[in-house]
């Protein structure tokens, strides 16, 4: 992305103006619909917006091509754009020498991974999913815990495995990621509770009743 030199902006006076036009998270217009829909039919763009910036994050009165309606003020292109007296573009990064094949890319990895954040991070993971697909490149979003468990994928794989628990009626842990003959070793034991197994264990190491009593009188151990 080029940018021109930073403007003396006055920041204060920037936002006071927007303040007062109090349009911020006000609902949606056609006019400013419009502004979007011919914006994108006259440059050819997926991605259409009008955007106001405030303190702390860059707001859309109307948008197309991106889900979210507000991202935080660092990751904006605008945000770049107000600092500067001149025209912002972001080239055809494929056309650019310092991308053109992966020794360049490394090289230039700091430039390519900015370049890139600054296009997909208004995205919708969703979008950028099926845009890659759609290209033929392989890819697979980065999850949460919760949402790895419920992924179709981690659900075919096998890798959860449910086992039968004394106190958690649906529980489910993490398998060992190789097979045997085909088939995935199955849980021997389910976690235990805090102390729950201490006896046995000390019991194991040569320790009798009385002293694992004795250790837990003093607070050595927890049963």
């Amino acid at each position: 992305m080029t940018t021109a030199p930073a403007a003396a902006n006055d920041e204060a006076e920037r936002l006071g103006a927007l303040d007062r036009f109090d349009i911020l998270d006000s609902e949606p217009e056609p006019a400013f619909d419009r502004v979007t829909s011919l914006a994108a039919r006259l440059f050819r763009s997926p991605i259409a917006l009008v955007g106001f910036i405030d303190r702390e994050r860059q707001w859309f009165k109307s948008r197309i091509g991106v889900e979210p309606n507000e991202v935080p003020r660092a990751m904006g292109l605008c945000d770049d754009t107000i600092r500067g007296n001149g025209v912002s573009f972001v080239p055809d990064l494929w056309r650019d020498t310092r991308f053109a094949d992966n020794p360049a890319r490394v090289t230039h990895r700091g430039e390519l991974f900015d370049a890139l954040s600054r296009i997909t991070r208004g995205l919708a993971s969703a979008e950028i999913l099926a845009r890659l697909q759609g290209a033929g490149v392989p890819c697979a979003p980065i999850l949460t815990v919760d949402r790895v468990a419920a992924e179709p994928q981690t659900e075919a794989s096998g890798m959860l495995i449910a086992a039968k628990h004394p106190r958690l009626p649906d529980y489910r842990t993490v398998g060992l990621p190789v097979r045997w003959d085909g088939e995935r070793p199955g849980v021997a034991r389910v976690p235990p509770l805090l102390g729950e197994h201490t006896a046995e264990v000390l019991g194991a190491l040569g320790y009798d009743e009385a002293a694992v009593k004795d250790l837990a009188r003093r607070h050595v151990i927890q049963l």
